[in-house]
């Protein structure tokens, strides 16, 4: 059966700490995938989640469809998955509806937008015995279920490793739900990274 590790080292108050956990179950995902790069812009106007204007880079990519949304707000990140957009030329006007974080008000904010990439990964969350995620820059991941349902989303900060274990002190947040899908995407507007996902789990 597959055996999965976690080796985690830390060096804070001057000592040094480690620790390791080894799970084994029956089952295992590993997925590894390339990032399209986001394009930045700056926020024009808000009336509203359903009305925010913002103007793109020359050179953007993004295109009409569904989006994920973010910025920064004193160093504090915030990401906004499963937005509509409709772009005309560098304006793109976004309808933010169902999804994580909100922009609350006008400015000249300072706004990454990118087109989800979806990706085909399925299992029962509730046969999760462990789930790793990381990526060199910020990235986000939203889990989806049946006809590309939401179930939840996933920050990814960069370099950070994202993980739950079972029996941690940490709830698992796609228990109940079976995964079918999910949409990716990065922050990043300079360069494709790569996002890897790996999850261990039993088969009942």
């Amino acid at each position: 059966m597959p055996t999965s590790t976690i080796r985690s080292t830390y060096n804070v108050g001057g000592i040094a700490l480690g620790s390791e956990v080894t799970r084994t179950q029956e089952g295992q995902i590993g997925q590894s995938h390339t990032l399209d790069v986001a394009s930045d812009g700056v926020q024009l106007a808000f009336t509203g989640i359903d009305d925010i204007t913002v103007t793109l880079a020359a050179a953007h990519a993004a295109v009409n469809g569904t989006v994920d949304v973010y910025w920064y707000v004193d160093g504090v990140l915030y990401v906004h998955f499963g937005a509509t957009v409709a772009i005309v030329g560098q304006v793109a006007t976004l309808t933010l509806g169902d999804g994580d974080d909100y922009v609350t008000g006008e400015g000249t904010l300072a706004m990454n937008i990118v087109n989800q990439q979806d990706i085909d990964i399925d299992f029962d969350g509730d046969l999760v015995e462990l789930m790793v995620a990381s990526c060199d820059k910020v990235a986000h991941i939203e889990w989806k279920s049946g006809a590309e349902v939401s179930i939840t989303g996933t920050k990814i900060l960069a370099g950070e490793a994202w993980e739950w274990l079972l029996n941690s002190e940490y709830t698992n947040a796609l228990a109940g739900e079976v995964v079918t899908s999910a949409s990716i995407s990065t922050y990043d507007p300079d360069n494709t990274v790569t996002l890897r996902i790996g999850i261990l789990h039993s088969s009942e």
